[in-house]
This record gives C-alpha cells, structure tokens and sequence, in this order.
C-alpha cells in the first residue's frame, strides 16, 4: 500500500479530488465520499481508494488498490501506483515527499551520483 506524505497539515477531501482530476485528467472519475476518503476509479472494476491522515506537520495519504480479492492486486500495481506516483509529483508534495529506491535509481541511471571532492 503507497504512502504519500505531503507538507501541510488538514488537506481535505474536495482538495485532493482538485488535484487529482486535474493531473490525472479525463480517463478518471475522481469522487470524495465525504469521510476523508477519496475513490479514483479508471473503470467499474479498477479503481483505487485514498484515505488521509493528519501527522504533525503533514498529511499523509494512503493508496490502496480495491476490487475483488483477485482484482485488488492488480489495481494496486496498476490503478493505486498511478495515483501515488501522480501525488508524489505534485508540487506541494515535493519538498517532504520520501523517496522511492526506484525513482532515485532511475534519475541516477543506475549509479550513485557523487558532488564535487571536498578539500580538508
């Protein structure tokens, strides 16, 4: 299950469903329930829900994929990452955001990127 942990503290339900149908654009329904819980669903059968989690300092969103047991799987690798991923990339998210070991490893092509030596 992702975890996204953004900046700021009380994002609300109708504010994620801003962001994520603006990013996610028209292939996506994007609905709130209203009970701090967000659907993103691609289709009737794939669809991913979002909860969210105030920590000190920050809110946390958790993506998980939903559907039958044999579908959840599936969602959550397809459905749930898209979502996570489009989160991670918001701007607001950015600056608290933890790193993905895949994503470093793709911007650093492979190779662990050193700074410049340092005199003593």
């Amino acid at each position: 299950m992702p975890k996204v942990r953004v900046p700021r503290k009380n994002v609300t339900p109708n504010e994620l469903v801003t962001v994520l149908s603006r990013r996610l654009g028209g292939r996506y329904q994007v609905e709130s329930n209203g009970a701090g819980r967000v659907t993103v669903r691609k289709n009737q059968l794939m669809y991913a829900s979002i909860s969210i989690a105030d920590t000190p300092g920050a809110s946390v969103f958790r993506v998980h994929g939903g559907g039958f047991i044999f579908l959840r799987a599936a969602n959550t690798f397809g459905t749930a990452r898209r979502v996570a991923d489009t989160l991670r990339r918001s701007p607001s998210s950015a600056a608290c955001r933890t790193p993905d070991k895949r994503a470093a490893a793709g911007r650093a092509g492979g190779r662990r990127q050193l700074g410049p030596p340092q005199l003593l």
